[in-house]
């Protein structure tokens, strides 16, 4: 980046990495996190075996990575389409700040059950008689 910066190119190469780059980080960081997944399982398998830790990882890891290559899909359309269409480098900028905001908010709101709130009971007040239960002695 720098060198680009340096002949007065920054803002160009920013934009034409930006337009693409953002959902390909977001893609890299979850098959990383897929892999260590895979690792973590193996290495500390817990109750089960080892083979059977890794089954049950490797599924997960599978669902992932499809997410994973939809991603990069996703990604090569931009880079492939939008990055010829779109010429202006601050347009590439938002375009590349938008998808980075797409995949925030998926990833931290989509696919997550609401929570669960308990039913609102009310505890119907009991009316003692005079004396009782307020502090007083009932006289016998």
């Amino acid at each position: 980046m720098w060198l680009f910066a340096q002949k007065g190119l920054g803002l160009q190469f920013a934009a034409w990495l930006s337009i693409h780059g953002t959902t390909e980080i977001f893609a890299l960081l979850i098959a990383a996190a897929a892999g260590f997944h895979i690792g973590m399982k193996i290495m500390f398998p817990g109750a089960r075996t080892r083979k059977a830790a890794l089954a049950e990882a490797g599924q997960v890891a599978g669902t992932a990575m499809i997410g994973v290559a939809v991603m990069l899909t996703i990604a090569g359309c931009w880079e492939g389409i939008g990055r010829q269409l779109i010429l202006d480098p601050w347009a590439r900028v938002g375009c590349g700040l938008t998808m980075l905001s797409v995949w925030g908010v998926y990833y931290l709101f989509a696919g997550r059950a609401p929570k669960a709130t308990a039913p609102k009971t009310t505890i119907p007040k009991t009316t003692a008689p005079k004396g009782e239960g307020d502090g007083e002695k009932a006289e016998t």
